[in-house]
């Protein structure tokens, strides 16, 4: 556990591979090793993707007029696509149109 805390896994992924239900008590057993999580609850997550080389200069390009940073950009699109826009991207998925 201490392995897996020291590599940013949240509690739940490590109950998760060490066969425990309840992620509080990987905490708990962690706290009682003097040792905690390295993520917080609600932390950010970093995800690495590929893209074509048109998509990531057309996003690149939006980013800029927005005044944003690419990253910045990419996880206010990917924020709004999954989680307030979720029918939408359904849809798009459905019918085969955001390949």
């Amino acid at each position: 556990m201490a392995y897996l805390a020291g590599m940013g896994r949240s509690g739940r992924q490590i109950a998760d591979e060490v066969g425990v239900e309840d992620p509080q008590r990987v905490r708990a057993a962690l706290r009682a090793m003097g040792l905690k999580l390295l993520r917080e609850p609600g932390a950010m997550e970093l995800i690495m993707v590929r893209v074509p080389r048109p998509v990531a200069v057309a996003a690149t390009e939006l980013a800029d007029r927005s005044e944003t940073t690419l990253e910045d950009f990419a996880a206010r699109v990917l924020a709004l696509m999954c989680l307030e826009e979720r029918v939408m991207l359904q849809n798009l998925l459905d019918t085969g149109q955001a390949e």
